[in-house]
């Protein structure tokens, strides 16, 4: 098994990026560009920075008490409290496919993705159930759908993926570690918008626990070689 730093390359043996496939807007990638704030730099180091290499800025928390810490293997703690990174500006998408290495530590509504307010998030776990999710769209009368999925949600760190086509119907699928375990409907007028990481508001209100260990965010959904190449380079930075 590859683990963080191993890298996936292409017939010719050049070195595969995220960036070589077309539609990359944001990429939080794995023990890569964090800014400590205290400690040196090894596990428990408070973090108020995470460089983002395709938008070219960092994710901030000004607030000490807000700032997630280094975990082992490339990723970042957030405490379930009020640990939050704010992206500074919305990326609001329509067509779009995410993807987010996460190993989730507490039980019950766990909002990892999120705007100012309530009308936008990705949550897992939501009422305590491990099987279910819920996800908010739109800046106006947002659509929540709370799709049941297949398979229960993972207890260890793995791939979480939600890609949304323009196509009418069953164009919202959630895969878990590249196995698609709902397909839902959702309105493309309805935007998906995202500011913050580890909690629904970049303030770190409805907190996640858990270890974030990369965010890499498209405005097309991958299909074929392309979703191969992202998926397996992904996976094989976090040792999936």
């Amino acid at each position: 098994m590859l683990g963080l730093g191993s890298y996936i390359s292409d017939s010719e043996g050049d070195r595969f990026d995220l960036s070589d496939v077309s539609g990359l807007v944001g990429w939080l990638q794995s023990g890569v560009g964090f800014g400590t704030v205290s400690g040196d730099g090894s596990i428990g180091s408070s973090v108020g920075t995470w460089y983002d290499r395709a938008a070219e800025s960092n994710w901030t928390q000004g607030e000490s008490g807000q700032r997630p810490t280094i975990a082992a293997n490339g990723g970042l703690d957030f405490d379930g409290a009020d640990d939050a990174l704010d992206r500074g500006t919305q990326a609001s998408l329509t067509t779009f496919h995410f993807f987010m290495v996460i190993d989730i530590e507490g039980a019950s509504n766990e909002t990892v993705i999120g705007v100012n307010g309530s009308s936008n998030y990705l949550r897992f776990f939501k009422g305590g159930s491990t099987d279910t999710m819920r996800y908010s769209f739109g800046s106006s009368s947002p659509t929540v759908i709370n799709p049941t999925t297949s398979s229960n949600i993972p207890t260890t760190k793995f791939l979480f993926e939600l890609s949304r086509s323009n196509a009418g119907s069953n164009n919202l699928t959630t895969i878990f570690d590249g196995s698609t375990v709902s397909t839902d409907t959702l309105d493309v007028a309805k935007d998906w918008i995202i500011r913050s990481i580890g909690a629904q508001s970049p303030t770190g209100s409805s907190a996640a626990e858990g270890i974030i260990y990369e965010v890499a965010i498209y405005d097309n959904v991958l299909t074929g070689d392309d979703l191969t190449s992202v998926r397996a380079d992904i996976q094989a930075r976090n040792g999936l």
